[in-house]
């Protein structure tokens, strides 16, 4: 076996160990949208398959092809983990602020203000790390610098995501109070148009 070939070998090792690291790291919250991390690793193991097959045969350049495309694919699963969870979570903040938007939530939450600030800087700090990693042509610097971002980002989806339950209860009162409001105001016309209507008549009489 040639040292380029064992030393692809160990550098696929590597790519895949990570890979599967860090997709470990989120897939319990995040399993859906690590489909295409999984979909680049059976690739990659496909890739591994025929690179086994070509060194049993003695091609060993053919080999290291396919390992090289293997390799490849490891990294591309990093780095699709690490994006698409940081992407869910800027999602969930947002349904997030959708769902209570007419909802003083830092009644219930009193460090939202606080939160949602930090959020927003999370957001733009994605934005720059985009725009640097564009100008430096790495993906990998792409990848290091956010995935910084996703601790606290999903320490801020795990705060609001805990105060749900309470948000909702007062949802559902705001609705109910809004409900009354409009049965009030209903039946206050309903009582002038009768009071009206009993005038006409009296009148007419």
């Amino acid at each position: 076996m040639s040292e380029d070939l064992v030393s692809k070998k160990v550098q696929l090792r590597e790519a895949f160990a990570q890979a599967e690291e860090c997709m470990k790291k989120y897939e319990v919250d995040h399993v859906s949208v690590l489909d295409p991390c999984i979909n680049e690793l059976r690739y990659a193991g496909k890739h591994t398959i025929d690179a086994m097959i070509y060194e049993k045969d003695g091609e060993n350049e053919k080999a290291i092809s396919c390992i090289d495309k293997a390799i490849g694919h490891c990294h591309r699963a990093r780095y699709d983990a690490v994006e698409a969870s940081l992407l869910h979570c800027f999602a969930l903040m947002d349904n997030f602020r959708k769902s209570y938007e007419n909802i003083v939530i830092s009644e219930v939450l009193p460090n939202y203000p606080d939160e949602r600030q930090r959020a927003n800087e999370l957001r733009a700090k994605c934005k720059t790390i985009v725009q640097e990693s564009y100008q430096k042509n790495s993906k990998e610097y792409y990848v290091e610098e956010i995935q910084e971002l996703l601790a606290p980002a999903q320490t801020i989806c795990d705060s609001w995501k805990n105060a749900v339950d309470d948000l909702n209860i007062k949802k559902k009162e705001k609705q109910f109070y809004k409900n009354v409001a409009v049965i009030s105001v209903i039946g206050i016309i309903f009582s002038s148009i009768t009071a009206v209507i009993a005038i006409i008549v009296a009148i007419m009489k």
